[in-house]
């Protein structure tokens, strides 16, 4: 990105901007609703007869969270700035080397 003029940097940053921004409101927004729909149900014993739905509504809870994490993570990486979490990388790279020497295969 350091080779666009400066207009151009800050235009493709606000479109960047602009997107994860579209891209948060909406997967919060359901993921809110959800929840919501959720804890209200689960105030009645029929919840209770239909666990599965329970579950199957937290599971979409955490893919619509993980699926945002991602897509939003792609449009920062976009104009150069996705965010690095250098101490779960860190973590993550001793779980592997302590997986390898214990010959695990991560």
């Amino acid at each position: 990105m350091h080779k666009l003029k400066p207009n151009e940097q800050i235009n493709r940053l606000s479109g960047a901007v602009k997107d994860m921004d579209c891209l948060s409101r909406q997967a919060l927004s359901e993921i809110v609703a959800i929840t919501d729909l959720l804890l209200h149900w689960m105030e009645s014993p029929e919840c209770y007869h239909h666990i599965d739905k329970v579950a199957d509504a937290l599971n979409l809870i955490s893919y619509r969270a993980q699926e945002t994490i991602d897509n939003v993570g792609r449009e920062a990486e976009s104009v150069g700035c996705e965010y690095i979490d250098h101490d779960r990388e860190r973590r993550h790279a001793a779980a592997h080397q302590y997986k390898m020497g214990r010959g695990e295969h991560a």
